[in-house]
């Protein structure tokens, strides 16, 4: 199974989020390392939700120490945001950082979303 971003893998001990994939990988804790993915054990793969342009989506917290490496950047605009729900007006795909959507304004990466349109009202 292929790491990607999002999923938590071991390094050095340690259990920790992969938040970017480039020529160096980018981890919650540890930040920038020069490792193979191939070095790094995958302990949970993540299975973001998909976005479209007005989805309404919402953020979950995180951790500080991934906030503290956040692959697209954190800033303490996102904070406030946290747990509240915002409609998603643009999305990229990229092969460093993976789906991110903008809401509110600012960037987030999509493993820590949840997409409200997923679920079927009864």
């Amino acid at each position: 199974m292929d790491i990607k971003v999002g999923d938590i893998v071991r390094f050095e001990g340690r259990d920790v989020r992969v938040l970017r994939i480039a020529s160096s990988i980018l981890l919650s804790y540890f930040g920038p390392v020069r490792v193979g993915l191939s070095d790094l054990e995958l302990i949970e793969s993540c299975k973001p939700s998909k976005f479209e342009v007005g989805d309404s989506a919402v953020i979950l917290d995180i951790p500080s120490t991934e906030r503290a490496h956040y692959g697209s950047g954190w800033r303490s605009e996102m904070t406030q945001m946290i747990r509240s729900t915002q409609i998603v007006t643009e999305i990229r795909d990229d092969e460093y950082l993976g789906q991110r959507v903008r809401l509110g304004g600012l960037w987030f990466q999509t493993y820590h979303l949840e997409n409200i349109n997923d679920y079927d009202i009864i």
